[in-house]
C-alpha cells in the first residue's frame, strides 16, 4: 500500500509538470536519418568554411532500438549523412556518447565527448582530433566530480565546464521532488576540478561565452547566468524562465534552447516511440531574458527535442531517442 501511495504521489507531481504547448507553424520540414538518440549536435565551420557540416552525437537509449552509437556528420549542402571512423582508442573504452562540444585548439578542431560506462560507473570526457572523416583519440579525462555528466562546454586551452544532471545518477526521486543535487563543474586540466554550483535541480545544457556561463535546468525551469572572474569569484543570476530547458546553442547575439514541457509524455515516449512527446524551441536574449518561440510541435513531427542549431534559414533539431534530425524552414 505504501508503494502505491508513493507512486501515486510521484505521478501527481509529474502531471503538474505538464504545460500547454505554444502554437506555431505550419512548417516546411525534412527528416535527416541518423543513428538512434542524436541527443546533441554542433556546427562545424572549422573543418571547411566553404562546406560547413553538423556533427551529431548518437547513442541508442531504448532496448527496442538497434545499437547505432557513434559520431555522425551531416553535409549541409546535400543533407547527406556520414559516420566518423574512430582511431587510436584504448581497447577498454566504452563509447556511449552524450553531450559534446567542438573547439579549436592550436588551430586544429577538437571534439570533447561525454561517454557513459554504466557497468563500471565511469563517465569520462574523451578528446579527439577532428579530421574530414576520422576522429583521432587524444586523451581521456576522469574525475570524482563527473558523477552524472550531461552536457559540456570546452575552452581553447583544453579546459571545460560540464553539468551533472543529478547528485545520484538516474535518481527518480531527485527529479520528481525537484531536489537541488545536480551541479556545474569546471575542469581546469592542470589543476584541481571544482564546483561552480552544486545546488541545482537537473542542470542540463551549458554554454560558455566568456566571461559568462549559461546553464539550463530541467526541473528548476530556469536559465542561469554565472559570471566567472579570474579570481574564481562567481556571480549567479536567473535570467530567463524556461520550463524543461535542454541544450543551449548560440545564434548571433542570442541563444537557442530546446525544452520539454510535458514530463509525463516524455517518460511515455522514453518507453515507446509512438508515444509522442511535445517539443519547443525557444530563442532568448541573454541581456533582457526575453524569449520567443521559434518552433513548437505536439510530438508528431519530432518528440523530445534536445538541441537546435540555427543556420541560414533553417533550424536543425535533434532529439533524445528517435533516429533523425528535423530540418525546419523558418
Amino acid at each position: 500500500m505504501k508503494r502505491i501511495i508513493l507512486f501515486s504521489f510521484f505521478v501527481g507531481i509529474l502531471l503538474v509538470s505538464c504545460n500547454s504547448i505554444p502554437k506555431t507553424g505550419p512548417f516546411e520540414t525534412k527528416k535527416i536519418i541518423t543513428g538512434f538518440g542524436p541527443e546533441d549536435i554542433v556546427l562545424d565551420t572549422f573543418s571547411s568554411a566553404e562546406n560547413p557540416r553538423i556533427l551529431v552525437s548518437c547513442a541508442t537509449r531504448r532496448n527496442t532500438d538497434s545499437l547505432t552509437n557513434g559520431i555522425y556528420w551531416i553535409d549541409l549542402k546535400t543533407d547527406s549523412v556520414f559516420v566518423f571512423n574512430r582511431s587510436n582508442e584504448p581497447e577498454n573504452l566504452v563509447f556511449n556518447p552524450h553531450g559534446f562540444d567542438l573547439i579549436l585548439i592550436d588551430s586544429i578542431p577538437r571534439l570533447f565527448i561525454i561517454t557513459h560506462d554504466e557497468e563500471n560507473q565511469q563517465h569520462p570526457v574523451v578528446r579527439y582530433k577532428v579530421l574530414k572523416r576520422t576522429l583521432v583519440f587524444e586523451a581521456i579525462y576522469q574525475d570524482v566530480l563527473f558523477n552524472s555528466p550531461n552536457d559540456i562546454s570546452a575552452l581553447n586551452d583544453g579546459s571545460f565546464f560540464l553539468t551533472n544532471d543529478a547528485g545520484k545518477r538516474h535518481s527518480f526521486i531527485e527529479q520528481a521532488l525537484k531536489l537541488k543535487h545536480s551541479s556545474v563543474v569546471y575542469f581546469p586540466k592542470d589543476l584541481k576540478t571544482y564546483y561552480i554550483d552544486n545546488e541545482l535541480s537537473y542542470a542540463n545544457g551549458i554554454y560558455f561565452d566568456n566571461p559568462y556561463l549559461y546553464v539550463s535546468t530541467v526541473r528548476q525551469n530556469s536559465i542561469f547566468k554565472f559570471t566567472i572572474n579570474e579570481n574564481k569569484s562567481i556571480k549567479k543570476e536567473m535570467i530567463s524562465e524556461i520550463i524543461g530547458g535542454d541544450n543551449i546553442t548560440k545564434y548571433k547575439n542570442k541563444f537557442i534552447v530546446a525544452a520539454h514541457l510535458n514530463t509525463f509524455a516524455f517518460l511515455r515516449h522514453q518507453k515507446k516511440s509512438t508515444n509522442h512527446s511535445p517539443s519547443v524551441i525557444y530563442q532568448f536574449d541573454p541581456k533582457s531574458g526575453e524569449k520567443e518561440v521559434l518552433f513548437s510541435d505536439d510530438g508528431k513531427l519530432i518528440s523530445a527535442a534536445s538541441t537546435a542549431i540555427r543556420y541560414d534559414d533553417y533550424l536543425y533539431i535533434s532529439q533524445i531517442f528517435d533516429n533523425f534530425i528535423l530540418k525546419v524552414k523558418i
